[in-house]
């Protein structure tokens, strides 16, 4: 398995894009937050991606930010360790026109 720094952003937000986005909200112009589960394997997953998965979980778990406990917002490692900027609803893509 390749450590984040060896992995292309394309194979980061396949990882990314392979969890179950289970609540997300948006304006069309802004995404507001995009949930998935707060599973052993998704952290598994976000850890592939992220340098200090701990300090994300902590910062970007529902704990903190919502009532509802049990998920992630997975927006900002998105947003950060790969190339996408549109979220379709269901995935992460890269919009050559959206840019």
């Amino acid at each position: 398995m390749k450590g984040a720094s060896e992995m292309t952003k394309e194979e980061k937000l396949a990882i990314l894009n392979s969890m179950k986005v289970v609540e997300s909200d948006g304006d069309g112009e802004c995404l507001y937050y995009a949930y998935v589960e707060n599973s052993v394997e998704n952290i598994e997953k976000i850890a592939q991606v992220v340098p200090n998965v701990e300090k994300f979980i902590k910062e970007y778990s529902s704990e903190n930010r919502v009532e509802e406990p049990g998920l992630i917002d997975i927006q900002f490692a998105v947003w950060d360790y790969t190339d996408a900027n549109y979220f379709t609803g269901d995935c992460f893509i890269i919009d050559r026109e959206y840019t």
